[in-house]
């Protein structure tokens, strides 16, 4: 663009080849690699000690673990379903997936990792909040049964179509146990495996009775002594979680 004309006409007629006084622009397009998604794998403990009362509230512990999960699981999913629908409007609307696995003298996973959250879902996921508790706490047994899911999906990832800048999703797993682990020893070695292939591993101990996971769950292990404040110090971490790999996306 013309910007000393005194300086362009002088230069011009002597002959300069590249007359000085002008004002060169040029855009740069930078591409930002993006996320795939965010997929959360939460693991319930109904083993048969959550049947006991909190002794801060004077609630059953299950019947708080049950609060906890459904409105976990309600927001998670609820922000899924507002990235898709403003898709047009976002630079990378956010896929959320979740599932759910529960421990109680075995493990079973009771919601398959999913992104939708219609009334299917839900009901797995109603269904699983409100099991009977019983047993142990073999925590490593569902450690296992995510692994498996977690390297299920990243074997499919590159089998998908995706866009060029895309990358696969963060992995977060979530525990929550009210006491320690049956075998502590194989479930930080699975915990620890997770950790190493890039998955993020929370160990969250419902009460003080489970201060014993801070040592299996260490360094990323909370104690919530009271159960009411379960679900806000989990979605405190998902939202860090996501912040810690990705700041860019995340304002506040």
């Amino acid at each position: 663009e013309p910007e000393e004309m005194a300086m362009i006409r002088i230069d011009v007629k002597v002959g300069e080849q590249n007359p000085q006084g002008f004002m060169w622009r040029r855009d740069i397009e930078k591409r930002e690699k993006v996320f795939g998604g965010l997929d959360v794998y939460l693991m319930l403990d109904l083993s048969g000690s959550m049947a006991e009362t909190d002794p801060v509230t004077g609630r059953v512990k299950a019947d708080l673990q049950r609060d906890f999960a459904l409105l976990y699981a309600d927001t998670l999913m609820q922000c899924a379903v507002v990235s898709r629908k403003a898709g047009g409007r976002l630079d990378a609307p956010l896929p959320v997936r979740l599932q759910v696995t529960s421990i109680h003298g075995g493990a079973s996973t009771d919601l398959p990792l999913a992104g939708e959250w219609g009334p299917k879902e839900q009901v797995a996921m109603y269904r699983s909040a409100f099991q009977t508790t019983g047993g142990g706490t073999p925590d490593h047994y569902g450690l296992l049964e995510i692994e498996e899911r977690i390297k299920h999906e990243r074997e499919a990832w590159p089998r998908k179509n995706h866009k060029p800048h895309e990358k696969p999703p963060i992995e977060f797993v979530a525990v929550s146990l009210d006491g320690g682990s049956d075998d502590p020893h194989e479930a930080r070695n699975v915990a620890e495996r997770l950790r190493h292939s890039g998955a993020v591993v929370f160990g969250y101990g419902m009460t003080t009775a489970a201060r014993a996971i801070t040592a299996t769950y260490a360094p990323d292990a909370r104690v919530v002594e009271s159960l009411e404040k379960h679900a806000e110090t989990v979605a405190q971490d998902t939202v860090g979680v996501f912040k810690r790999l990705y700041p860019a996306r995340v304002k506040k």
